[in-house]
């Protein structure tokens, strides 16, 4: 993300969150807020003969620099599209059209640059004029262009703010800091993992495609501060279930994930039988190029094989896991680091 792009949507943390963008103010406001600063301006007296076109010349700027300002902070708070992380990149388009979403920024941008040339050409003419009435009208002259420039972006700056809601509730992650996805069927004990490793309620962001949303917390674990996200609706059936737009928003996970912890339940009591789990993790081990941790939940159902194992209900086994899950992921996060990957 450029330097001088959309600081708004940077959290605390350095994570990039869409929440943060403003609203954008729509055209019809716009005009009005605009033409309302004009008239409150405030103009030096001068010479008798100086005041009429000092007055012209405060209400003109003042309105155009309204309007320009309102339409550089629509440009500067969205973020350089072409410059995000990958992953949201995947997701803004899972959502948005980004060729469309260019377009629309570009001509507000436009917008923009056309109502400070008038303002520049209406300032020009009324330090020209010769007497109050010809100031007047070069100041109302101004007014209507920009009005007519300003209702030729309605639409644009509509579907801005549409696009703005949409993307507020997207989850908040920094890629400057190690991330561990929790995957696996509903009710496996993926919440209560999150719970446990953080010690606190975690946070709920809107993802594509699910109604539950994603649950985000925070682990420190060494030196690093790792970011754990939970992945209802997500990771939790076969993408041959799934159109192409789903298919994506899935595939966005892998640009965030740098080590995924599967979690099984064993006595198929989540609702699920153990095939089906089983049938979800042999996708996501060929579809996801990250390490991978199985772990059963319910330590007290005996299974077959090696896999680690632990009881969410209990707290046995749980830090356990954690350490080993915490580990791949900042393992994996510095070599993404030290190659210079998203």
């Amino acid at each position: 993300m450029s330097e001088d792009q959309s600081p708004a949507v940077l959290d605390d943390r350095g994570g990039i969150d869409f929440s943060r963008l403003p609203t954008v103010t729509q055209a019809e406001d716009l005009v009005d807020q605009a033409f309302r600063q004009g008239r409150k301006a405030q103009a030096p007296k001068g010479a008798p003969g100086e005041r009429g076109r000092n007055r012209e010349l405060a209400r003109v700027g003042a309105a155009a620099r309204k309007i320009e300002s309102a339409l550089h902070r629509v440009i500067r708070s969205f973020p350089s599209l072409g410059e995000l992380p990958p992953f949201y990149r995947e997701l803004v388009g899972v959502l948005e059209d980004l060729d469309v979403l260019k377009q629309r920024l570009g001509h507000v941008e436009w917008t923009r640059k056309q109502v400070q040339t008038i303002r520049a050409d209406a300032e020009d003419e009324i330090r020209d004029s010769d007497n109050n009435h010809e100031a007047m009208q070069a100041r109302k002259e101004a007014y209507g262009r920009m009005a007519s420039l300003v209702d030729d972006v309605t639409e644009d700056l509509a579907e801005l703010e549409r696009a703005r809601h949409e993307l507020a509730g997207l989850p908040t992650l920094s890629f400057d800091r190690p991330i561990l996805v929790i995957a696996g069927h509903p009710n496996v004990g993926k919440s209560s993992l999150i719970e446990h490793a953080t010690r606190a309620t975690p946070e709920v962001a809107s993802y594509p495609f699910t109604t539950k949303g994603v649950s985000l917390g925070h682990r420190d674990h060494e030196r690093y501060t790792v970011q754990l996200m939970d992945t209802p609706g997500i990771l939790d059936r076969p993408m041959d279930e799934r159109n192409d737009i789903e298919r994506q928003a899935v595939l966005a996970l892998e640009h965030a994930a740098d080590a995924i912890l599967y979690v099984l339940d064993p006595s198929g009591h989540c609702g699920y039988p153990l095939e089906d789990q089983l049938g979800t993790l042999e996708e996501l081990e060929a579809t996801f190029d990250v390490p991978l941790l199985v772990v059963e939940n319910k330590a007290d159902i005996q299974t077959t094989g090696d896999r680690a194992r632990m009881s969410c209900e209990t707290g046995e086994g749980v830090e356990d896991v954690l350490g080993q899950a915490l580990d791949l992921a900042i393992e994996a996060y510095r070599e993404r680091t030290e190659l210079g990957f998203d």
